[in-house]
């Protein structure tokens, strides 16, 4: 999902592994293991014409076992690149920018 934006993937945890991640006296070798990709999940096009149960199938198998399909890439203001910018205003939706 990120790949057209930057080349670089943001760790994205379950639920269930948020305070082991957090822990400072976790194992790093455990928290590695946390670091799994996280799949992406197919775009419209690539499920086009296929049965509605099809189409439930293909997008509940892309996404790993713990996490929601719930990743949506939007347009947000330059305003997010300043790390002294902090606020709303770093994740609001520019629909212009599109």
């Amino acid at each position: 999902m990120t790949r057209p934006i930057h080349d670089r993937m943001p760790v994205i945890l379950r639920d269930a592994d948020t305070e082991a991640w957090l822990d400072p006296q976790r194992d790093p070798e455990f928290l590695r293991g946390l670091l799994v990709p996280y799949a992406a999940v197919p775009t419209t096009d690539a499920i086009a014409g296929r049965s509605r149960s099809e189409r439930q199938l293909a997008l509940a198998a892309a996404v790993p076992p713990g996490f929601e399909a719930d990743l949506v890439a939007e347009p947000v203001s330059a305003y997010v690149n300043n790390p002294r910018n902090d606020g709303p205003q770093c994740v609001a939706v520019q629909r212009t920018l599109l």
